[in-house]
């Protein structure tokens, strides 16, 4: 029995449709790695059999080689020596080498390719399967060069002479690629995942060994839900998963628990995602935190989050806990969309404790106080889209109200009168008005965008705020932009006849023991009386050489009442710096990871005149 001929006997060839009589078929050059066998005697041709029909989509499947290769910057997957592909229908592929991109869901095996299925074995140079179209192509090892198309699973019925694309049994090039692991074995589920055993990770220069990391290269949106707190430097390392799941652990730094481990779980559909986490979990501060989204139809969804701060050694009983919970409903309208909305907040979980020193109320010692304030919120808000106020005129608006109650039964919430409220009720009605992108001339492009709004109280008051930006900007081809923009923010709160209750006025100074006047250090703050305003003018420039380095600068000047109060020993930072200049750097490291750093300048603003220290944040 030939090499080229399956153990059961050979059935469909190529119908006189799909080789024409006395046209040769396409006769490919063999690698020269794999010799060809001449003398080998081809196999009769036979009636032709009915073409399976594909598979409905890509089956699972496991590759094993003695050295497998994640290349993260150009998606690929490469195995070298002993390599074997398992199928899930039973076939298995061996070869010298394997190649598989996760964006084209495909892969090849070739060199001294051997391919057993269930009821035969065929012999060749290489083999090729695109899994969306449920095909597979082979070049067999004949005395005449040829290659054969595989529909679905049925390798005992090769079909002959077809055309084939290209690039059916390209090698991919890696060349000076970013190798990201190295493996043993690995699983794939084909346009979602794959997952890699026996890994070798690479990590600043250097490969660490891991048990296992799991890559999700689903296009599910929902996978990309984080419900971690923000830290300087975040590593993931994604151990275990599946179709519809990520169970990762983080490594993460922040200048208040240093280094630490954190967990993080998503379980996602379509339409639905529930992400849990514990941050830090090598720290007795810690937060336990849940999001979760589900999409009821297409216009309505629910969203949810779940928070429990503790101190707690380990899992043990904690010395506090406190919680909050916020609930959100979201029904699509006509042209608009209406929002319920609630938040709950719990100082302290825990049951009362005994009164300890001084009567006190504390777990374990008096920095764990109890604490039974739950103050709570919600509001129904109706949002509109965007319109155009004319045809003739470049200006949009979009409308905007919401009534809601806020209530604290432990605390005031306000205090006007001798009158304490625990419970406040509002509403209010707002616009925003704006022009699309105007071109003045050739280089130049502005935009304009105003805000008003205004929020009533049950407490006899009401708070306008008005806010407008004027912008200009010009981009400099692919690679700059440079932008200037003015600011301009008002805030009153009125009550009317009560205004100086409300805000009574401050003392201008006072005299001292030498009958010297001495005023106030600031008296902006003590001619306050509810009503702000802040201008600032921004100007911004950007460069962006290439997709891995981006740069910018911003200056901002800053004009408020009241002014703002520069830090020193007697006081802290109130307001803003009048003259600040912002640089950011990021550096895009590989394809999943960038870093980011940034520091700010204030010219002499009190004691400060840089930021107290970098912000460094490495991550996605």
């Amino acid at each position: 029995m030939s090499a080229l001929q399956p153990h059961a006997a050979p059935t469909a060839v190529a119908t006189p449709a799909e080789t024409p009589p006395g046209v040769p078929p396409y006769a490919p050059t063999v690698p020269s790695a794999v010799p060809s066998a001449p003398g080998t005697p081809q196999a009769e041709p036979t009636p032709p059999q009915p073409i399976p029909s594909p598979t409905v989509a890509p089956q699972p499947f496991t590759v094993s080689a003695n050295r497998l290769i994640y290349y993260s910057d150009i998606d690929l997957v490469t195995g070298e020596d002993a390599v074997r592909v398992s199928l899930d229908d039973g076939t298995t592929i061996t070869g010298a080498y394997f190649a598989m991109n996760l964006k084209l869901n495909r892969f090849i095996v070739a060199g001294g390719v051997e391919l057993s299925y269930p009821g035969g074995h065929l012999s060749g140079a290489a083999f090729t399967r695109f899994m969306d179209f449920s095909r597979a192509y082979f070049v067999p090892v004949t005395d005449q060069p040829d290659r054969w198309t595989f529909v679905g699973s049925d390798y005992a019925h090769p079909l002959r002479g077809r055309d084939m694309p290209g690039d059916t049994f390209y090698l991919p090039e890696v060349t000076h690629r970013h190798v990201f692991l190295y493996a043993k074995t690995a699983r794939f589920v084909p346009k979602s995942s794959a997952f890699f055993q026996g890994v070798r990770l690479s990590q600043l220069g250097t490969f660490i060994p891991i048990p296992s990391f799991f890559l999700s290269y689903s296009r599910n949106p929902n996978f990309s839900q984080n419900s971690l707190a923000g830290a300087y430097i975040d590593d993931p390392f994604p151990f275990a998963g599946s179709t519809n799941s990520l169970e990762t652990a983080h490594l993460r730094y922040d200048n208040i628990n240093k280094l630490y481990a954190s967990y993080e779980q998503h379980l996602v559909t379509d339409r639905s995602y529930l992400v849990a986490s514990i941050n830090p979990l090598t720290r007795p501060q810690r937060q336990y935190n849940l999001t979760a989204s589900d999409l009821l139809g297409n216009n309505f969804q629910l969203l949810t989050f779940a928070q429990e701060s503790a101190f707690q050694q380990w899992f043990q009983q904690p010395l506090s806990a406190s919680g909050y919970l916020y609930g959100t409903a979201t029904a699509a309208l006509h042209n608009s969309y209406l929002q319920l909305h609630g938040d709950w907040y719990y100082q302290s979980l825990l049951a009362q404790p005994r009164p300890g020193v001084n009567g006190l109320l504390y777990y374990g010692d008096p920095t764990h106080p109890w604490l039974p304030d739950h103050p709570s919120d919600g509001q129904l808000t109706w949002s509109g889209f965007d319109h155009r106020l004319s045809r003739h005129l470049p200006l949009e608006f979009r409308l905007r109200s919401g009534y809601g109650v806020a209530h604290d039964p432990y605390a005031a919430l306000a205090f006007l009168n001798n009158t304490f409220y625990d419970t406040l009720w509002f509403h209010y009605v707002g616009i925003n008005a704006y022009t699309p992108s105007i071109k003045l001339g050739k280089t130049l492009v502005f935009n304009a965008v105003a805000d008003k709004q205004r929020q009533w109280f049950s407490a006899p008051h009401h708070i306008d705020t008005t806010s407008t930006t004027f912008s200009l900007s010009r981009v400099f081809g692919p690679k700059a932009a440079v932008y200037a923009a003015y600011q301009l923010q008002n805030v009153g709160d009125f009550f009317g006849a009560q205004q100086l209750i409300a805000y009574p006025p401050g003392s201008a100074g006072a005299y001292n023991g030498a009958g010297q006047f001495v005023p106030v250090p600031f008296p902006d703050y003590a001619a306050f009386r509810g009503f702000s305003t802040q201008r600032g003018f921004v100007e911004g420039f950007s460069f962006t050489p290439n997709p891995y380095f981006q740069t910018s600068l911003t200056m901002r000047e800053n004009h408020d009442w009241p002014a703002p109060i520069a830090p020193s020993s007697l006081y802290g930072l109130t307001g803003r710096p009048p003259l600040e200049l912002d640089g950011d750097v990021r550096l895009r490291v590989n394809r999943t990871t960038s870093v980011d750093i940034g520091r700010s300048y204030y010219f002499g603003f009190g004691d400060l005149r840089w930021s107290p220290q970098f912000s460094i944040r490495v991550g996605p």
